[in-house]
């Protein structure tokens, strides 16, 4: 497992996920469950998409939009 970790990207911790996430929610507007889908896909088609945890972004994602 070392040896194949040497060549995958290295994952972003859940401070710097929450970050994207938030700015993802901010610039879209998104205030609602509704709105899961489209910062999804926002954060899917984002640059550092290949490093973010879609599990742990997603929990996050629910989180906020529930409140």
């Amino acid at each position: 497992i070392s040896i194949i970790e040497k060549y995958l990207p290295v994952q972003l911790s859940s401070d710097e996920i929450e970050k994207i996430c938030d700015e993802i929610i901010k610039n879209l507007n998104a205030n609602t469950m509704s709105d899961m889908g489209k910062v999804m896909n926002a954060l899917k088609n984002h640059k550092l998409s290949p490093q973010i945890d879609v599990a742990k972004a997603s929990s996050y994602v629910k989180v906020v939009l529930n409140n």
